[in-house]
Formats: structure tokens, sequence, C-alpha cells
């Protein structure tokens, strides 16, 4: 069994990780990156079908508060935030795309490597969706590419939830 995910029953599991209950008031403060010690926002790349020639989805990109670049902001996600900034970018991508009023899909990248949970994890997105009114049709799950996946078993039970 690979190191990652991790559990809390693991102790390398940060001890200040609070797993998201669910609530409103957890998803509003995951959207407003509570806990992390910083802050971010996003940007909404348009996703262009050239053929049809129409924007068919927007990528979320994360970007520091003043638009900084994404490296700003990654920079400062380490081991002891790694789970709360997975779930905080899903809630606040979904919260931002439901504000602007997009109406194509949005494509939301997730750190399969900090699923401890994925009935918990990936909820929290759906919960978040539902929270702000955006459809759950309208969510793309895109795994991050810098993630290398140890365990091949553990990712398709998260890719199944």
């Amino acid at each position: 069994m690979p190191p990652l995910p991790l559990s809390p029953s693991n102790p390398s599991f940060p001890a200040n990780f609070v797993p998201l209950g669910g609530t409103p008031r957890d998803c509003d403060d995951c959207g407003k990156a509570v806990g992390l010690g910083f802050q971010f926002d996003y940007a909404y790349q348009p996703i262009v079908d050239v053929g049809r020639r129409v924007v068919f989805a927007h990528e979320a990109l994360v970007r520091g508060p003043n638009g900084e670049g994404a490296a700003t902001v990654l920079s400062q996600v380490n081991d002891h935030n790694r789970y709360r900034f997975d779930q905080a970018c899903r809630v606040k991508a979904i919260k931002g795309a439901a504000e602007l009023g997009l109406t194509q899909p949005v494509s939301i990248n997730f750190l399969p490597n900090a699923i401890y949970k994925p009935e918990v994890c990936i909820r929290t997105t759906l919960e978040a969706a539902r929270a702000h009114g955006f459809p759950l049709s309208q969510i793309i799950f895109e795994v991050t590419e810098g993630e290398r996946i140890e365990d091949g078993p553990w990712f398709a039970q998260i890719l199944r939830e």
C-alpha cells in the first residue's frame, strides 16, 4: 500500500487537518480557503471547439488573489495543507463559476493523492455545486498532470466515486 492516499489513522496524516462535514457553512469556509494561511482565486480559461467555433467549456485555473500565476499559489501548498487546499480549490472553482453565470461545463483539477476518502472529498464538491446552483452535469474532473498515481486500484475507486 503506498503512503498516499492518507487517512486519519495514518501517522503521516496532518494533525491539524479537519475534514469537511459537507454543511453549507463548511463549504463556505472551504470556498474562502479558511485554514490555509494564504488566499487564492481563479481564472476561467475558455476551451474552444475550433471546428464549430464555440466555447464548449472553461478550465478553472488557480491564481493568486491579485491575478498572480499558479506557481505563486502552488508554492505555498505543502504536506500540511494539501488536503484542505485540494478541497478548497474544487469548492472555490464551483462557487466562482456559478457567480460568473458560466453555462458551459467547468473543468476542475484535483490531486488524486490528496483524496483521503473519496466519498467525502468528492461529495464536498458536489454539495458545493448544489449549494451554489451549479449543475452537476457541467462539472469535469481533471486529474492534475503533476501527480504520479502509485496505486491504480485506489485511483479507480476515486474515479468510480
